[in-house]
């Protein structure tokens, strides 16, 4: 993406499943002329939460603007924007809040404003131009612009996608955001010790493990494709494979939103016991539903 769109980047390539190395990252910033510094909040991929708090630390150190995807994070894991030194964050409606497929969802800080207002370049993309979606809404007395007499969008929105993103953002409200997050923490780990006590292996260190979505290694005598094409065909329940150097390895489980709760991830670690039990992979099922659902019932005082 960056070099679509002529900008110069510098790829640090960490080891999948295991936490950043800050000092690599730090050691960049301090040899290089970095403007922008990116990261991923929660890798799906991976199953891995990234310090998005250190590295903001560190692009606030340098003077580089800091863009961070939360895409599957926002709404299911803190993201404290100010805190960290978010400059833009960026996040969707589908996922962790709850709502509708096909709204993006961004935050901006002055200082990554201000570098927009004195780029050079003028943007490629009449849809996607920032400022221009800044000023055709901000009203005229904070110097927006106005079209035939009002403010207006650039381009139509989807309305209902607005109004269904609102009422999940209303539920999250309602839940409280410290109850939200301690709901997705301990689904999370009641997914995790429910795969390890059939003798599964989580895929990332733990101790980075994602609270909305697990990565299983697939286990010896059965195949990704058995137990996610064996899941869906016998039990309607759809959980997806392993992406790129992943593809083969490992299986993914999400829990994000609604679906992180009992009625969801019991039934998935039901159907996953099923599928093993049958290509013999283990002799027994119940044990990883009976050992998840004790840690929910304690946890979350069900």
């Amino acid at each position: 993406m960056c070099e679509i769109y002529g900008a110069q980047s510098i790829n640090l390539e960490f080891e999948w499943g295991k936490s950043i190395d800050l000092e690599r990252v730090k050691e960049v910033l301090e040899n290089e002329d970095v403007k922008v510094l990116t990261a991923v909040h929660n890798e799906t991929s991976t199953g891995a939460v990234n310090p998005i708090k250190e590295l903001g630390e560190l692009a606030k150190e340098y003077g580089a603007l800091f863009v961070v995807d939360a895409i599957s994070s926002l709404g299911g894991i803190e993201v404290k924007v100010d805190e960290w030194n978010i400059d833009v964050c960026i996040s969707s409606s589908q996922k962790c809040l709850g709502g509708l497929y096909g709204l993006s969802i961004l935050s901006i800080s002055d200082a990554a404003w201000e570098a927009m207002e004195n780029r050079k370049v003028k943007p490629r993309s009449y849809a996607y131009d920032l400022l221009k979606w800044k000023m055709r809404w901000i009203p005229k007395e904070e110097g927006g612009l106005l079209v035939m007499g009002r403010r207006s969008y650039p381009l139509p929105p989807p309305t209902h996608l607005i109004y269904a993103l609102n009422e999940a953002c209303k539920m999250i409200l309602e839940e409280g955001l410290n109850q939200r997050f301690k709901r997705h923490q301990t689904i999370a780990y009641a997914t995790r010790e429910g795969v390890k006590s059939i003798g599964l292996e989580i895929f990332p260190d733990e101790e980075i493990a994602s609270s909305t979505v697990t990565v299983i290694k697939v286990p010896k005598g059965v195949s990704d494709s058995d137990i996610v094409d064996g899941m869906l065909k016998e039990h309607k329940i759809m959980i997806a494979k392993g992406l790129r150097r992943l593809k083969g390895k490992v299986i993914r489980i999400g829990h994000m939103a609604n679906t992180a709760d009992q009625n969801h991830i019991i039934p998935t670690l039901a159907a996953l016991e099923d599928v093993l039990y049958k290509f013999k992979v283990i002799s027994e099922k119940g044990i990883a539903v009976e050992t998840a659902l004790n840690i929910i019932e304690k946890q979350l005082e069900i």
